[in-house]
């Protein structure tokens, strides 16, 4: 998907505010601090579609061209809303995680917005299993699944909560 409509570029540039470090987006943005970037319109079947890219990759396309298969787009400047070229490189996902946890970015545990846990039930979950409560047990006690509850014990999960 190349970004080459000269009114998506345009459209692209006017949600840039220019600091004298970052190229902050200004435009639309999810939860978790990136920009979103809706693409022109296609002809669908029986509407337009519009399509979504995080600004970040619009703007690796729009300056730099493609991105790799399988690639992520990366911050130097670990600034979420960061849209300059010159910030952004392309790397694995093991990179992707690493870098987040380079930075202190990598959200884990219960600041992760769909966590259902928090660190005091981690202790409790692995002292239930001590006293012989099966694994399938726990996990319809805490409202996870087994599987969860396996690699909690077998600190695979919430390997940051000592127990």
């Amino acid at each position: 998907m190349m970004i080459n409509k000269i009114r998506d570029v345009e459209r692209f540039l006017s949600k840039i505010k220019k600091t004298p470090t970052c190229w902050e987006w200004i435009g639309t943005s999810v939860p978790s601090g990136y920009g979103i970037f809706h693409l022109g319109r296609i002809r669908g079947e029986s509407r337009d579609i519009r399509r979504i890219i995080l600004a970040h990759r619009a703007s690796w396309k729009v300056f730099k061209g493609e991105i790799g298969e399988s690639l992520y787009i990366l911050h130097k400047c670990n600034n979420r809303k960061c849209v300059n070229p010159n910030h952004l490189y392309q790397g694995s996902q093991k990179e992707n995680v690493q870098d987040e946890i380079d930075s202190g970015t990598f959200i884990f545990g219960s600041k992760h917005p769909l966590s259902k846990l928090q660190e005091s039930d981690i202790q409790k979950i692995v002292d239930f299993s001590k006293n012989g409560l099966s694994q399938r047990k726990i996990a319809s006690m805490f409202g996870v699944d087994q599987a969860l509850i396996w690699r909690i014990i077998h600190r695979k999960s919430w390997p940051h909560v000592k127990h």
